[in-house]
């Protein structure tokens, strides 16, 4: 039987981590896999401990970490997770529809990728039916990564093969280590296979650690240009500031 690992990280979701878990359990899983959820959730989780007992009880693994950051939370899940095909879907997000995950699976079936990745689209708790908008990696090439643009992190799923040669999330990055991970996914030294679906895979919740402008300016700003240079991608802050100007002149 193979297995799809799908990371959960949570810090006090409150309904959204619900809403997240509803959204995953009601998947249709293909004949032939099964899906392996794990949910990593610090020590005092007491707004989701009745969550939590939830999803114990319909075969959910939850680890229990006090993380230092977001990324030391994914890394922690992914050293746990056994699957051929690793994914994420955090604690405020859900996957899009219910066979979300048979496409994914569908996609490594057919086309024999190392990674996949699709479009997100933002909503808020309670009007779900309404998106405020979507992030389409539709178009996506190499160029993009050096402009400091990446696919939507979300919507990234990964063979356990390929993660194995790329590594796990960098831990010293405050809120870029997503896009880091994916200028290392599109290195040439690795020759990893991919393939951009036409799929909307995760609906994320409006908010986020990089939304502000300050953080989209600045912290955003000197930690994708510092991912590039630790990548071997010769890049001046000056232009990594201009993929504003290509966001909007290209993908109105």
């Amino acid at each position: 039987m193979k297995k799809l690992s799908i990371i959960t990280v949570t810090h006090n979701d409150g309904p959204l981590l619900e809403r997240a878990l509803r959204a995953i359990y009601a998947q249709q899983i293909p004949a032939g896999w099964e899906l392996e959820h794990i949910i990593v959730a610090g020590n005092d989780e007491a707004d989701n401990r009745t969550t939590l007992n939830m999803a114990k009880e319909h075969g959910s693994i939850v680890l229990r970490k006090e993380a230092a950051g977001c990324y030391n939370a994914i890394n922690y899940g992914i050293q746990h997770a056994t699957g051929q095909i690793i994914g994420l879907v955090h604690g405020s997000d859900y996957p899009a529809s219910v066979n979300v995950f048979a496409r994914i699976i569908e996609a490594f079936e057919t086309h024999t990728p190392d990674f996949v990745f699709g479009d997100v689209v933002f909503v808020r708790y309670g009007h779900e039916d309404s998106p405020v908008r979507r992030y389409s990696s539709q178009g996506f090439n190499i160029k993009d990564i050096q402009r400091g643009f990446a696919p939507p992190h979300p919507s990234l799923f990964i063979t356990r093969e390929a993660m194995l040669k790329v590594g796990l999330y960098k831990e010293n990055y405050r809120n870029a280590a997503d896009f880091e991970y994916f200028v290392r996914l599109f290195a040439g030294s690795h020759n990893l296979r991919w393939k951009a679906l036409r799929l909307v895979t995760t609906c994320m919740e409006s908010h986020g650690s990089s939304s502000t402008l300050r953080s989209r300016l600045f912290t955003n700003s000197m930690e994708k240009r510092r991912a590039l240079l630790e990548n071997g991608y010769q890049i001046s802050y000056l232009r990594i500031m201009l993929r504003y100007f290509y966001h909007f002149r290209n993908r109105k």
